[in-house]
C-alpha cells in the first residue's frame, strides 16, 4: 500500500492507516464490545450453527472471535479492509495520494456517516460495502492490483447472499458507462478478474448448498424470503387463495394465516415456516407460489417493489443497534456462552445508549451528498481527468439503488440495509471532489 504514495510519506501513511482503523471502530469502544445481535449468534462457531438461510463464510470470517475470543481483532480487520480500499480510491480514481486527503476523508466518514457502526459489528453487512467498492475499484486500477481487489469482493461476496446482484449491477453499471464515455481508452480485459471474481463465487455458492444441502441452488433461501414479502403485500395470498384447496401447495394449510408480517411468517414458532417444516423443505414451493403470483399480478407485484423499493431507499438513518437485552443476549448466549461476559457489559443494551441527533445528523449529510452527487458527477463528465471519477460514482450509485431492489424490494425495508453500504454516497462526493479540485489546480483554474 505504501508503495502507491510518495516515500516521503510512507510512514505518515502506515500511520493513519492504522489510526483510521481504529477511528472507525469508535462506537464498538464506546460500546465496550463489538455490536452483536441474534443474526451475529448464526456465525458463531463453525459447523455447529450452519443455517441454509444464510452462506457459511461470514462464519469463518468470525473464527478470531469464538476460538480465540479476539472480537477486536475482526472489527480491527473489518475497519482496516475498509480504510485501504479508502486509500485506494483516493489514490487510483481521486488522483488524490497524500495522507492529508485520507485522513480528512476518513474523519469525515467517521462522524458523518453510518461507516463505524457497519465496521463496528459482527455481520455480514460489516463487508457490503466493503465488496461493492472492491468491484467498483478493480476495472480502475493498475493490473497488478485488480486481482487482490477482485478477490476482496469475492470474499465479500460469499458472506451473503444480496451481494452478488448488488455487485454484479455496479461491475455492469462500470463496464456500459467506461464502454460509452471513455470509449477510446475502454479495455474489456480490465474487467476480467472482477467479472471472474463473480462467476467464481456463484459457483462455489452452488457448490456448498450442493454438498451441505443436495442442491446447487445459489441460494435455497431466496424463494421464502420472497414469498414471505409477497404474502405480506397480497400478491401470493391471493394466488394462493385462487389455488387452494390443492394438495400441490402445503400453503394452503396455513392460508388462514395470511397474509401475515414477513418476519411472523419466516421466524415464529406459529410461522408458516415452522409449521411447514423449515427454509430447505418449502424452497421448491415457494418457488412455484411466486412464479404463480408474479405471472398473475405483474403490475400490482411490479408496483409493491417499486414502493418497497424507495422506503428502502429514504431509510438512511444510521447503522440499527439492537437494543432488546433479553430477546437477543441470552439467545446468543447460548449458542456462545464466552460472549455473555462481554454482552452484559456492552452499552448498546442499556436504555438510551443510541447517541440522540446521529440519526438525523447522518440524514442531513445523505441528503447533502444525494444533492451534490448529481451536478458534481455531470461536472466531472465534462472534463477528461474527472472522467474516472465520474464512472466511479455513478457505479457505487448502481449498487446502492440495487441494494434497495433486492433488500427493502424482496425482502423487507430495513434501515440496517441501508446503513450498511450508505457512506458510500457521501465517499463517492469526496472522491468527485478531490478529482474536481486536482483538475481546476493543474489547469490553473481554466473551465
Amino acid at each position: 500500500m505504501t508503495a502507491l504514495y510518495p516515500r516521503r510519506h510512507a510512514i505518515v501513511l502506515g500511520a493513519c492507516l492504522l489510526a483510521g482503523a481504529v477511528a472507525l471502530l469508535w462506537p464498538a469502544i464506546d460500546n465496550g464490545y463489538l455490536f452483536v445481535n441474534i443474526d451475529s449468534g448464526r456465525h458463531l462457531g463453525p459447523g455447529r450453527n450452519f443455517s441454509v438461510a444464510y452462506p457459511p463464510y461470514y462464519n469463518l470470517w468470525l473464527f478470531p472471535l469464538y476460538e480465540w475470543n479476539l472480537a477486536w481483532l475482526v472489527g480491527l480487520a473489518q475497519a482496516g479492509l475498509a480504510v485501504s480500499l479508502i486509500a485506494l480510491a483516493l489514490r487510483f480514481v481521486a488522483r488524490t495520494p497524500s495522507a492529508g486527503a485520507l485522513a480528512l476523508t476518513v474523519a469525515a466518514l467517521a462522524v458523518g456517516t453510518a461507516l463505524p457502526f457497519a465496521a463496528s459489528t459482527a455481520l455480514p453487512d460489516a463487508l457490503s460495502a466493503v465488496g461493492l467498492l472492491a468491484i467498483v475499484l478493480a476495472p480502475q486500477s493498475p493490473r497488478g492490483w485488480r486481482a487482490p481487489l477482485a478477490f476482496v469482493a469475492m470474499g465479500s461476496t460469499l458472506v451473503h447472499y444480496s451481494h452478488l446482484p448488488i455487485y454484479a449491477a455496479a461491475l455492469g453499471a462500470s463496464f456500459g458507462l467506461q464502454a460509452v464515455v471513455r470509449r477510446r481508452a475502454f479495455r474489456m480485459a480490465r474487467f476480467r478478474e472482477a467479472a471472474a471474481a463473480l462467476l467464481l463465487a456463484l459457483g462455489v455458492q452452488m457448490g456448498t448448498n450442493w454438498a451441505f444441502y443436495g442442491r446447487a441452488s445459489y441460494s435455497i433461501s431466496g424463494p421464502v424470503f420472497v414469498l414471505a414479502r409477497l404474502q405480506q403485500d397480497g400478491p401470493a395470498t391471493w394466488f394462493l387463495r385462487e389455488q387452494c384447496p390443492n394438495p400441490a401447495y402445503r400453503l394452503c394449510g396455513v392460508l388462514d394465516q395470511l397474509p401475515a408480517p414477513s418476519d411472523d411468517f419466516l421466524w415464529e414458532e406459529q410461522g408458516a415456516v415452522k409449521q411447514l417444516g423449515d427454509f430447505q423443505e418449502l424452497s421448491g414451493e415457494a418457488s412455484r407460489v411466486v412464479a404463480g403470483a408474479v405471472r398473475a399480478y405483474p403490475w400490482e407485484t411490479a408496483r409493491m417493489l417499486w414502493r418497497n423499493s424507495i422506503e428502502q431507499l429514504g431509510l438512511v438513518v444510521a447503522f440499527a443497534v439492537p437494543t432488546r437485552r433479553e430477546e437477543w443476549m441470552l439467545e446468543i448466549a447460548a449458542i456462545y456462552p464466552p460472549v455473555l461476559a462481554a454482552l452484559e457489559s456492552a452499552k448498546q443494551y442499556e436504555d438510551g445508549y443510541w447517541p440522540a441527533g446521529l440519526g438525523k445528523a447522518h440524514e442531513r449529510v445523505m441528503a447533502a451528498s444525494a444533492l451534490l452527487l448529481v451536478p458534481l458527477t455531470a461536472l466531472a463528465l465534462r472534463r477528461r481527468e474527472s472522467r474516472a471519477a465520474a464512472i466511479f460514482a455513478l457505479s457505487i450509485a448502481a449498487g446502492y439503488a440495487m441494494n434497495a431492489i433486492v433488500t427493502g424490494g424482496l425482502s423487507r425495508p430495513v434501515a440496517r440495509y441501508s446503513g450498511r453500504i450508505a457512506w458510500l454516497i457521501p465517499f463517492a462526493v469526496l472522491v468527485l471532489a478531490f478529482s474536481l479540485a486536482r483538475g481546476l489546480r493543474r489547469s490553473g483554474g481554466r473551465g
